[in-house]
């Protein structure tokens, strides 16, 4: 079966990937894009860059990682794995001010289907093939079928 996942279209390195699972971030929508912010640090305003997302692909940060290096910076990463920051950057904003999805009526189409661990077959919004270190995508954690306190 081949993934979807956003993770597929972005150059992945180990290290900036941990980074974005474990770094505590907060995030923001700005016209630009996602603001990220980290607050590893003693002054997080220091540390806070503007993700840009096209077509639901975070593609370019703020950051000088992102200028420097030819893989994807933990910034865009943590956007990317958190499905609904990249969902949220991703819908369009109607003339009136409100908000449409990016693809309408899909949104919680996949709301009733449950994970069968003992087949390994999984629903397409389970994005746990994509995380490191036995992590559970959002989706997973947010619909109880799995719990952070097990990894």
């Amino acid at each position: 079966m081949r993934s979807n996942h956003v993770l597929t279209k972005l150059e992945v390195s180990p290290g900036p990937r941990r980074r974005a699972q474990i770094e505590p971030f907060t995030f923001s929508l700005v016209a630009e894009g996602v603001r990220v912010t980290n607050h590893r640090y003693e002054e997080p305003s220091n540390h806070s860059y503007v993700v840009t997302v096209t077509d639901g692909v975070p593609v370019t940060c703020e950051c000088p990682a992102d200028a420097h290096f030819n893989v994807t910076c933990k910034h865009r990463l943590a956007v990317a794995i958190r499905t609904p920051v990249l969902q949220a950057a991703t819908k369009k904003a109607l003339a009136d001010g409100g908000t449409q999805p990016a693809n309408p009526g899909e949104e919680d189409h996949n709301r009733g289907e449950h994970l069968d661990e003992a087949s390994g077959e999984r629903p397409e919004w389970c994005e746990c093939d994509g995380l490191e270190d036995g992590f559970p995508c959002f989706e997973c954690v947010e619909r109880g079928h799995k719990d952070l306190s097990d990894v």
